[in-house]
């Protein structure tokens, strides 16, 4: 957003290039008034994210100021609630050292009034002229049918509508801007004000008189700025604010045609309209007076274009470039680095390994057979682990068949307890590979068979048991002709 006033001259409190508002850095002053005053400012965010915005900050001799104040957060909070392409939007507020800040959207390009400075004495082509005046008023009336949280309009009326308050862009497009003395006529809490707000100008008579304000203030106002832009002359003029104020307050405005006898009349009943002292006898809103422009416009042949008005801008204003800010390397905050944090995964597997190592050497120690993944060389890999024990009688039978087993049956343990099982298991096949099993001598068969190396850690308790009796092994080489039914070694 920019402000055709005055350049803004330096004062007490007032901000310098690098200050800050909150998140925002100033850039460089644009503008000022008797009010506020305007800034060029950055706004940073995260991960590096920058926009170019507009401060408006309250002057600091008006921070005490309680009918100010409450006009300023006034603006903040209607003009938050209005979306339009044809209004500035206002995206924050906010307070520091005890002055109160509006950010808006940066519009890039002059002022309405700065452009007819710059064109002044000759008149702006009337297609630039009524596209502006359509544009207007088509924001006009949607700010007139803004509506509350209960669906209800809220009855807003802008006030200040005037050249000064309307920016165009550099694109052509057209923005209406500074709602800071715009009212909620339909509030509850809206009362009738004495006091006169708005430029002299372009003020409608009843609002001249102090009288109560409805949309058609704005269809007045917007009427006076369409004369000027038709005529390049103020629609009301006088030596003194007393004197302005009554011809404002009895509508008395030179005709068109008394400024150029060729002016269009059709165009000069356009605007007439618009300008009627008595309310009732204007246009009834916004769009009915942007709906004559265009249905005018139609009639003698204009093009209404945005174009229009960019080529009109860019002859009078030039095309200065797009502000851009150096990037600034100051840490904030949001892109401020945090500290890294070591990955917790290769702990827990750690972990993990320790826990499964610890249970398979206490499973090692308890004497639970632990299959052994390699095979033992010259056997096959499906005889490495046997899960359960065999018949010792059945270990060492002298007669040998060929299968495919060339491991010996292991002999099972003797355990403390005796615990009989329902029915033998049947009997295994020796391997041949197995000299002890094919030729058995008193000598072999005296000994129990060899442990697997699948079971490795119970080796030495099998070589202390090796001196037994030998009455075990005489009853298991002469076998009778009944096989006793299996016992555990327990039980032997």
């Amino acid at each position: 957003m920019r402000e055709a006033s005055h350049p803004l001259e330096p004062t007490e409190g007032s901000l310098a290039p690098g200050d800050r508002l909150g998140r925002y850095r100033v850039i460089r002053p644009l503008a000022s008034g008797g009010m506020a005053e305007l800034h060029l400012a950055q706004q940073r965010g995260a991960a590096g994210f920058e926009k170019v915005v507009v401060l408006k900050r309250v002057r600091a001799h008006l921070a005490g100021d309680a009918e100010f104040a409450r006009l300023f957060l006034n603006e903040a909070r209607l003009a938050s609630g209005l979306d339009h392409s044809g209004i500035a939007h206002v995206l924050d507020f906010g307070v520091e050292r005890g002055l109160s800040f509006i950010v808006m959207e940066y519009v890039h390009g002059p002022s309405l009034l700065e452009l007819l400075k710059r064109t002044a004495p000759q008149r702006l082509p009337v297609e630039v002229a009524l596209t502006v005046v359509r544009d207007v008023a088509a924001a006009l009336h949607y700010a007139h049918e803004r509506a509350g949280a209960d669906g209800r309009p809220l009855g807003l009326v802008h006030r200040d509508v005037s050249p000064s308050n309307i920016l165009l862009t550099y694109d052509g497009e057209v923005k209406l801007v500074d709602f800071g003395i715009a009212k909620a006529t339909a509030l509850p809490q809206a009362t009738r004000s004495t006091s006169i707000k708005g430029k002299l100008g372009y003020m409608s008579p009843e609002q001249a008189k102090g009288e109560a304000l409805d949309r058609r203030t704005d269809v007045f106002a917007l009427g006076t700025v369409a004369f000027e832009l038709c005529t390049a002359r103020r629609c009301f003029v006088a030596p003194g604010d007393l004197a302005l104020l009554n011809k404002v307050a009895a509508a008395q405005y030179p005709r068109p045609s008394s400024i150029d006898p060729e002016f269009d009349d059709a165009l000069a009943a356009l605007i007439d309209r618009a300008l009627q002292v008595r309310p009732e006898a204007r246009y009834p809103s916004a769009r009915a007076f942007q709906e004559a422009i265009e249905g005018y416009a139609s009639e003698r042949g204009l093009r209404l274009s945005n174009l229009a008005v960019m080529d009109a801008v860019v002859r009078a204003c030039g095309r200065p470039a797009y502000p851009v800010v150096a990037a600034s390397h100051e840490p904030t905050s949001a892109t401020r680095p945090e500290p890294s944090r070591r990955p917790i995964w290769p702990v827990a597997a750690g972990l993990s390994l320790l826990v499964g190592v610890g249970v398979g050497a206490w499973a090692g120690g308890r004497g639970v057979p632990v299959s052994d993944p390699t095979p033992a060389r010259g056997r096959p890999a499906a005889a490495a682990v046997e899960p359960r024990p065999r018949p010792a009688d059945a270990a060492t039978s002298p007669e040998p068949e060929p299968e495919p087993e060339p491991e010996p049956e292991p002999e099972p343990e003797p355990e403390p307890e005796p615990e009989p099982e329902p029915e033998p298991e049947p009997e295994p096949e020796p391997e041949p590979a197995a000299p002890a099993v094919v030729e058995p001598s008193p000598s072999e068969t005296a000994q129990p068979a060899a442990e697997p190396s699948s079971v490795s850690p119970l080796r030495p308790r099998k070589r202390r048991r090796r001196a037994r009796p030998k009455k075990k092994a005489s009853a298991v080489v002469e076998p009778t002709a009944k096989a006793p039914a299996y016992l555990p070694p327990s039980r032997r």
